[in-house]
């Protein structure tokens, strides 16, 4: 079980307040004091909101104090209880349980093991990709083991299925039995084609949580997004370090919208040997990805893991 916080945004909270009137004046002149919270800054908060009074409360969620904020963690703990002394402070009133600050929202830690091994066959053998190294693959299924054997690899570029744009990567092909591979942030942004989509402005589409979202959909046994650190706008590093330990997610039966038995991404040198060795370039691949004309592309490989997690609820 995890607490959440009503409302879920302190941005949005204070917002809220701003258009509600009187508030109480009491204990606007210091930062809260709460037990697990935050150690007490000199700062002086104001009745208004303030951009000061922001700058301070994004410095003190930042420090090193709180963890990096992971729900569960004591870092986490802390997080809600400044934010919901932050809410008390300006006079919001609690929606929560019990006329509290918190609702208990049932969720699944899951923690994938750092010895799984991607194998990957084609027409030049087997390679192992290594977890952290060459690859990261997570589950949101709540399983303990998920199995994916023999799953022939598909390009399917940006992975997008965009009626309203006239734009569907998945055209003609049955993903069941597959494994989907796919380009990270919008098509056109790898060519630099401002008529596309929304140019560099990355759309919902271009989200990794979408293709990963857009694949269940579509009955695929895996997805891989293949990383490039500017449409990510990030390093491996980021992947290696967001996708590795504890990830905290809803469980299955209370979330209704499908989910992949495993996703995750490859680094962009594992993507070019893999390309190359069906024959294909890359960069040409993306360029083709790039049109709406573009039809999902056959990577004459497949894909086998065991992905063993730890899941605690």
């Amino acid at each position: 079980m995890q607490r959440l916080l009503l409302p879920a945004a302190l941005a949005s909270a204070l917002a809220l307040a701003a258009c509600g009137g009187d508030r109480p004046a009491a204990d606007t002149d210091s930062a809260p004091a709460t037990s697990g919270a935050a150690t007490a800054s000199d700062h002086q908060f104001s009745p208004e909101i303030s951009e000061a009074d922001f700058r301070e409360m994004v410095r003190t969620l930042a420090s090193d104090e709180f963890e990096g904020r992971a729900p569960g963690s004591p870092g986490g703990e802390k997080t809600v209880e400044y934010i919901s002394a932050q809410f008390e402070r300006i006079g919001l009133q609690p929606a929560g349980e019990n006329n509290g600050w918190y609702q208990t929202v049932p969720m699944v830690q899951t923690t994938a093991s750092d010895e799984t091994v991607l194998r990957l066959s084609g027409p030049n053998g087997e390679r192992e990709l290594a977890f952290g190294t060459d690859m990261m693959l997570g589950t949101r299924t709540g399983q303990e083991k998920v199995s994916v054997q023999d799953s022939e690899l598909v390009f399917v570029g940006y992975g997008v299925d965009a009626p309203e744009r006239d734009w569907n990567d998945y055209e003609g092909l049955d993903v069941k039995g597959k494994t989907v591979v796919i380009l990270v942030n919008d098509p056109g942004f790898h060519v630099d084609d401002e008529e596309l989509f929304d140019g560099n402005r990355m759309t919902y589409y271009g989200r990794w949580t979408y293709k990963f979202e857009e694949a269940a959909r579509k009955g695929a046994d895996a997805a891989i997004i293949i990383h490039d650190t500017p449409g990510a706008s990030y390093g491996w590093d980021v992947v290696r370090t967001s996708w590795s330990g504890a990830q905290f997610d809803l469980r299955a039966e209370d979330d209704p919208a499908p989910r992949l038995p495993a996703q995750g991404w490859t680094t962009n040198d594992v993507a070019r040997e893999l390309f190359a060795n069906a024959g294909l370039d890359l960069d040409e691949q993306i360029r083709a990805a790039s049109s709406a004309d573009f039809k999902p592309v056959p990577l004459q490989a497949s894909v086998s893991f065991e992905l063993e997690s730890e899941v605690v609820e």
